[in-house]
C-alpha cells in the first residue's frame, strides 16, 4: 500500500503562512497608530480594526498556536489510561534489535530514544509460514499474543516513565518510532505475495515493511499500553486510529459504531504528528474501521 511522505513543500507552504500570519498581527496595529486624515474620525477605525486584529490573533493561536502546547487528555474519553503493561518474565530471544530515534515532544524538547528488542528468530519463521489474511481483518496481526510484545510496549513504558508528558507525546513516541525506525518497503519487494500483512514480529526483525505493517507494529504496542486503537482503510492505503477526547489538537474520524473518536495518525514517512492528516485524506471517511478490540493467545497447533 501508498507511502505518504511529509514534502519539503508541505512544510514550506507552513512556514509561509505563519510568516504571513506574523506580519498581518504586526501592520495592523502599526496601521491604527500612523497619522490619520483630520477629517476622518479615528475612534470607529480603531475600534473595527482591533476587534477583527483580536479574532484573527485569537482564530491563529486556537489552530497553530495551542496544538503545540502540553495539553493532557480529558476523560472519561481519554488516550492512555494509567496502565502498566503486563510483562514476561525470562523473556529471550537469539535476535537483538537495537533502535534509535529522536522524538520531539510538544513542549518543544527533542529526547533521544534507545530501545532493545528481543525476538525469537523460530517465532518469527513460523508466524512468516502462515497464510495472510484479507483487508478488513488485520487487526489480527496486531492482537495476536507474543513475548516480544509484552517487552516492545514495556520498554515503551519505561522510556515515558518519569516523564511529564501528556497521553498524547507518549503516543506520539511510539508513532514515531515506526516512521524513523522501520523502513518504508513495498510488499513485492521485500515480502513472499503482492499484498502481504506483517505480524508485529515480522516487521521488528525485517526492519521493514510498507503502511500496514507499520500500522500494525505500532497499534499492536499502543494497544498493549492500554490505548483504543484501529486500523484506518483507506483505498490503497492504511492509516493509525487512536482514540482520544474531544478538545486535544488535531483531526480524527468517527466511528460510528462505537463514537470513538480516532485521531490518525501516518505512520510511512518522518515528521507526521498524531493528528495530523494527509491533504489527500482530510476531510474524508475511511471506507472502513477495524478496530484492535483484545490481546488474544495465538491457536495452539
Amino acid at each position: 500500500m501508498a507511502r505518504i511522505s511529509r514534502t519539503r513543500a508541505h512544510t514550506i507552504e507552513e512556514n509561509v503562512r505563519t510568516l504571513l500570519a506574523i506580519l498581518a498581527l504586526a501592520a495592523l496595529p502599526a496601521a491604527l497608530l500612523a497619522p490619520w486624515p483630520e477629517w476622518a474620525p479615528r475612534w470607529p477605525a480603531v475600534v473595527i480594526g482591533l476587534g477583527a486584529w483580536g479574532l484573527f490573533a485569537a482564530g491563529y493561536w486556537e489552530r497553530h498556536v495551542a496544538p503545540l502546547a502540553h495539553i493532557p487528555p480529558a476523560r472519561p474519553v481519554t488516550i492512555l489510561p494509567d496502565i502498566v503493561p503486563a510483562t514476561r518474565s525470562g523473556v529471550s530471544g537469539d535476535v537483538i534489535k537495537n533502535f534509535r530515534w529522536t522524538f520531539a515532544a510538544r513542549d518543544g524538547q527533542s529526547v533521544e530514544m534507545t530501545l532493545e528488542v528481543a525476538l525469537s528468530s523460530e517465532r518469527y519463521q513460523a508466524v512468516r509460514a502462515e497464510p495472510r489474511r484479507p483487508a478488513g481483518n488485520w487487526a489480527h496481526y496486531a492482537a495476536t499474543d507474543m513475548p516480544e510484545l509484552d517487552s516492545l510496549a514495556a520498554g515503551f513504558y519505561r522510556l515515558h516513565l518519569g516523564r511529564e508528558w501528556s497521553s498524547l507525546d507518549q503516543a506520539g513516541n511510539v508513532l514515531n518510532f515506526t516512521q524513523a525506525c522501520i523502513r518504508y518497503v513495498p510488499d513485492g519487494e521485500s515480502a513472499p505475495a503482492a499484498e502481504w500483512p506483517r505480524y508485529p514480529i515480522e516487521t521488528l526483525m525485517d526492519e521493514a515493511g510498507d503502511c500496514e505493517d507499520d500500522v500494525i507494529l505500532a497499534a499492536a504496542a499502543l494497544k498493549r499500553l492500554g490505548f483504543e486503537v484501529a486500523l484506518l482503510y483507506y483505498s490503497g492505503h492504511c492509516a493509525l486510529g487512536v482514540a482520544g477526547a474531544e478538545g486535544l489538537p488535531g483531526e480524527f474520524v468517527v466511528d460510528a459504531r462505537t463514537r470513538l473518536k480516532y485521531f490518525y495518525g501516518e505512520t510511512t514517512d518522518e515528521g507526521w504528528r498524531l493528528g495530523e492528516v494527509p491533504d489527500r485524506y482530510r476531510g474524508r471517511q475511511p471506507d472502513m474501521i477495524e478496530p484492535v478490540h483484545r490481546v488474544m493467545a495465538p491457536k495452539s497447533s
